[in-house]
């Protein structure tokens, strides 16, 4: 974000763009590497747990379970914060009551407040954003088809394998990923017509229902990934019921951001529920189910709790506190070796398919063994950091052992240090040298444009004309639509490859309803941010193309600031920076660079709590 805030979008962006590839590790070599994932593959069947994992993995091969996998839209615990936690919350009771899992704990992510599509892709790929980089999504930058996944391990064992998401199948671009994945089939919003919705989307108990239709029509094992929906942000929407909304209250939180809190805190409450509900029917099948259970970030409320309550700590250690949620390994029998009693064991999003396949005994590739050996030294590993056996973190900077306080503790970090190296050329082998050699500046490319003009506000209603300028590579149609804003606006939105844009949110809201009637992305270079900053999480869920328009009647109306504060504070491309650019033989840079120089002159981005109570 600094590097926006002090060169500009424009060139700041471009220079990142050139950057978008995975570097090999200094002195790499495949034969290297594939030695390497080899000795640790040979480690872990010498280890402690080959014996155990032996035992469960002849009982797997008879019982062939089936296996479903839940990652839960913004779930966590936010009882971990003290000022919450002193309010009386405990989190989400039966999720945390669950008596007999086969392991439970904290799962450390590299995204906070979005980014879900990143925690996807390290729990099926088994691989980590911390060699990946900041600012990528590899949903939406390289073709992931020839990469090995969770869904093409249990497709090669005989298994089904489906996806679940109630929303687009372009969202993410998941409907073209997950066939890549392995998927036999991808369930989008279009199999839930009709199904009851929550705050911001289908409930979570629809989707558990599908699972259960699954299961009820085919007895043969199946491998089920189901991505939920109804807890996505924004968190001002006052769309919960009365009888369902929580009631706490932080004294350095505002109104708004106390209301953003409760509202957030009311889907986790209706998650724990249905999860429940859920779990008690998968224990009277009368068949094998393994369920894992996870949240893919915290939301970005819990970032303003950790500046607000926890001011002054060391950043590395202050950040691992939001970039954190939990999960659960459950079965509904009894798994050989296992003593099902909710062990914890804390984990990082990466690990924890190999992890489960270790616990129910599936079988395992030599790169998830050779993962599960460096566990013993690296127990997480994520974009922010790695930690080390004794809970310490580290930040990922060669030969940086941190501020051991003894020997004991300087000997963890060493050998954590020499595990995350080790790890990055594992992650090379299996991921960075499979990727497409198609240049990037071909992928840049899929860059899609959108020039609002809008017209001013007449009696209380306005109109405008949305038109759509696409790259004849992505998109040779133009697309117009009409959107209901008062006021006037010129805005570009700039769209990732593949089609997924960030921006600067403005909402329409009808202040007499306090529902939201516009919610548009203002998109601009400049919040094109590493994900680790959440960029695209307080408000809510923008589809296609990132726009959704509905009439806005002679109500009363105000537009909400955008809540900037993950954003931090970043700045468009100043006036003065963009002569240059209109001077360019580039159109497309000719473009840009003028609408840089009025959206510069029209924002006013602000990053207080009074601002976002207006």
């Amino acid at each position: 974000v600094e590097t926006y805030q002090r060169y500009g979008s424009l060139n700041s962006f471009m220079t990142i763009a050139r950057d978008m590839g995975i570097k090999a590790p200094d002195g790499y070599s495949d034969a290297q590497a594939r030695q390497l994932e080899q000795e640790g593959a040979a480690g872990f069947d010498a280890g402690p747990a080959a014996p155990t994992y032996a035992q469960a993995s002849s009982q797997f091969s008879a019982t062939r379970p089936t296996v479903i996998a839940i990652m839960n839209e913004t779930f966590s615990d936010l009882s971990l914060y003290q000022a919450l936690s002193d309010q009386g919350y405990a989190g989400p009771t039966a999720f945390n009551a669950i008596p007999d899992a086969l392991a439970r704990g904290v799962l450390y992510t590299s995204v906070l407040g979005g980014g879900t599509c990143n925690s996807e892709f390290e729990f099926l790929s088994g691989n980590t954003m911390a060699f990946v980089g900041p600012g990528k999504y590899p949903y939406t930058l390289y073709d992931l088809s020839g990469i090995p996944t969770l869904a093409r391990q249990f497709k090669e064992l005989g298994y089904t394998t489906c996806a679940i998401h109630p929303n687009l199948a372009t969202n993410w671009n998941r409907d073209r990923v997950y066939r890549g994945f392995g998927f036999d089939r991808f369930l989008d919003i279009g199999s839930f017509e009709h199904a009851p919705q929550f705050h911001n989307g289908v409930t979570d108990g629809a989707t558990y229902d599908k699972v259960l239709e699954l299961l009820a029509a085919d007895d043969g094992p199946q491998f089920i990934f189901d991505v939920t929906m109804q807890n996505h942000a924004g968190y001002d929407l006052s769309n919960i019921p009365a009888d369902r909304l929580t009631s706490y209250r932080l004294d350095r939180f505002s109104d708004y951001d106390n209301a953003q809190l409760n509202e957030y805190l009311s889907c986790i409450q209706a998650s724990d529920e249905d999860l429940a509900a859920f779990v008690a029917r998968l224990r009277d099948l009368d068949r094998p189910v393994v369920l894992v259970f996870f949240g893919d970030h915290q939301p970005t409320v819990s970032s303003w709790l950790n500046d607000s309550y926890h001011p002054g700590e060391d950043e590395l250690a202050h950040s691992v506190r939001s970039y954190q949620t939990s999960y659960v390994i459950w079965a509904n029998y009894d798994v050989v070796g296992n003593g099902q009693t909710s062990q914890a064991m804390d984990t990082s999003v990466n690990n924890l398919g190999a992890l489960m396949n270790q616990m129910i005994g599936a079988p395992l590739t030599d790169y998830q063994k050779a993962e599960l050996s460096l566990r013993e030294t690296l127990p997480g590993v994520t974009l922010n950091g790695y930690r080390d056996a004794s809970g310490a973190w580290h930040a990922p900077t060669k030969g940086d052992e941190g501020d051991a306080a003894t020997d004991a503790e300087e000997s963890c970090a060493t050998e954590a240090a020499r595990a995350y190296d080790l790890f990055e050329r594992l992650e090379y082998y299996e991921f960075g040298s499979r990727l497409s050699s198609r240049p990037l500046a071909q992928k840049a490319q899929h860059l899609t444009l959108a020039r609002q003009e809008l017209g001013g506000e007449r009696e209380g209603r306005s109109r405008g004309r949305v038109t759509w300028l696409a790259d004849r590579t992505r998109n040779r149609n133009l697309r117009q639509d009409r959107a209901g804003l008062a006021g006037r606006r010129i805005a570009l939105e700039h769209i990732d490859a593949f089609g997924h844009g960030h921006g600067l949110v403005h909402v329409m809201r009808d202040g007499k309803r306090c529902q939201a009637q516009l919610a548009r992305h203002v998109a601009v270079p400049t919040t094109h941010v590493v994900a680790r900053q959440g960029v695209e999480s307080t408000e809510r869920l923008v589809q296609e193309h990132h726009v959704v328009a509905h009439e806005v009647g002679p109500q009363e109306r105000r537009t909400l600031p955008h809540p900037t504060r993950e954003l931090r504070r970043p700045t468009l491309l100043a006036a003065c920076q963009t002569e240059a650019f209109e001077q360019s033989p580039s159109p497309l840079v000719r473009l840009l660079a003028s609408h840089a120089g009025n959206l510069q002159r029209q924002a006013d981005v602000v990053d207080d709590a009074p601002a976002r109570q207006q």
